[in-house]
């Protein structure tokens, strides 16, 4: 019983270290069972969290409900789910099984989010996944408007679209930042709008899934010897590193924990005020 109990406690503290562990060189990185893994987590918690918790804060915060539309409930997320599918092979054969790590950043879940609040007819959900992204998505409207007219991007969330190594399949799927939300805020139109109890189902989640980032997704993953692919997924580990507006890179001196709060709290109250 002792022996079992022994043993148990180390395949346990195996099992967590590997998980957690986000060495930017160890071997699990180049496999696809810990980016897998990682990944599937955070998508069956966004579930739960949509079917346990999401219930419990609309319970108390007062708003209205209304139907999506036919159109929006059908159309709509099988588009979402095709084109989700088409960025998994082109990201895959672009960086191998360390792309799925990529899937855990609010861009991508806000994806599941929005289909899942679709499919169920639950417009709460579909706005959250809205206000999921929302400020990355309009800072890249910002970025892509100006570079087209001056040929810079003044803040720096586009701009790895001109790196060296980016393929054009990759810019190609990009595109999803810019689209994404004038298609939701369509259905939203007909569906009630934007209510307040979708900016705190988005806030707690934004919070969870930064913090889960940073405990299993390191900032950067060692391909090769010669190739180093930066992650940096949900910013959990700095501000994103093409970002140089003053004051955003200060927050890289902020304790971790405490700088992934106050982010998700400032991100998310700019879209709600």
């Amino acid at each position: 019983g002792i022996n079992a109990e022994y043993m148990g406690k180390i395949l346990m503290t195996t099992f967590v270290n590997w998980v957690l562990n986000p060495h930017p060189k160890a071997e699990k990185h180049r496999s696809w069972t810990h980016p897998f893994f990682v990944f599937a987590i955070s998508a069956v918690f966004l579930i739960i969290y949509c079917e346990c918790f999401s219930p419990f804060i609309e319970s108390w915060i007062e708003h209205s409900k209304h139907d999506i539309p036919e159109w929006g409930r059908t159309k709509v997320p099988l588009f979402l789910i095709f084109y989700l599918l088409c960025l998994v092979v082109v990201k895959y054969h672009d960086t191998g099984p360390s792309s799925l790590y990529e899937f855990v950043w609010a861009c991508n879940l806000a994806f599941i989010l929005a289909t899942y609040g679709l499919l169920t007819n639950r417009a709460n959900l579909v706005g959250a996944a809205v206000v999921f992204i929302s400020i990355d998505q309009m800072l890249w409207y910002i970025d892509l408007i100006t570079f087209i007219l001056v040929g810079k991007f003044p803040i720096g969330v586009a701009k790895y679209l001109t790196w060296p190594e980016q393929k054009l399949s990759k810019k190609i799927f990009s595109f999803h930042h810019v689209w994404f939300i004038p298609v939701l805020v369509v259905v939203m139109k007909n569906a009630g709008g934007l209510q307040t109890v979708s900016y705190l189902v988005s806030l707690i989640f934004s919070c969870f899934v930064t913090f889960y980032s940073y405990l299993t997704i390191p900032k950067s993953v060692h391909l090769s010897e010669k190739r180093e692919v930066y992650l940096n997924v949900n910013c959990a580990w700095e501000c994103w590193k093409d970002i140089k507006i003053y004051p955003l890179p200060l927050l890289n001196n902020i304790w971790t924990p405490l700088r992934i709060i106050i982010t998700s709290i400032l991100w998310l109250s700019l879209i709600h005020i």
